[in-house]
């Protein structure tokens, strides 16, 4: 049990099985992209840092790396429901295949915002990569085309997803025990 503000957290996936899971992700994405020629891999700043360094280290090597840093929790355990941007990427994109990576996608609001962004910089085409997705509370249409367990309505923290922004320096996923 780890205790972060005044939340308690207990155990749900260590990091051996995190590890096999990008794995796995990482097989598809080469298999569906075998020529990265114009692949722009954008992480999703701050909780997607430890999913993306360990996602592109098992990527085909031609491929260019940005960030995006978005807001749709505050300090909540549920997503606003908005979706700010905080910071766009800094790489002309126009033409490119885009891999936008993600750690959870919840709502699918974020997810959404993001395809629709990149979209309007005329990319070639967008995909959503994503660790966790929660496929009961998308209210979206939206599927991300990537993604390595689809989890129930638990609050998460760990490898980069956080509360309160505490939590995100932890190496396997913790799930919240009481709210």
């Amino acid at each position: 049990m780890v205790k972060i503000h005044d939340k308690v957290f207990d155990d749900y996936l260590s990091s051996e099985k995190i590890a096999a899971i990008v794995e796995k992700i990482a097989t598809q994405i080469n298999s569906d992209y075998k020529d990265f020629n114009n692949v722009v891999v954008i992480g999703v700043l701050n909780g997607a840092i430890p999913f993306f360094k360990d996602l592109v280290f098992h990527l085909s090597s031609d491929l260019t790396m940005d960030f995006i840093k978005c807001s749709s929790y505050g300090t909540g355990t549920k997503s606003s429901g908005r979706v700010k941007l905080l910071l766009d990427n800094q790489l002309d994109i126009t033409g490119k295949d885009v891999i936008i990576v993600e750690d959870i996608v919840d709502s699918g609001l974020t997810q959404q915002f993001l395809i629709e962004h990149f979209r309007l910089k005329e990319v070639n085409s967008v995909k959503v990569c994503s660790l966790f997705y929660k496929s009961v509370n998308n209210k979206t249409d939206r599927v991300p085309d990537y993604f390595g367990l689809d989890i129930p309505d638990y609050f998460i923290v760990g490898y980069g997803l956080d509360y309160a922004h505490k939590g995100r320096n932890i190496d396997r996923i913790l799930k919240i025990v009481e709210d």
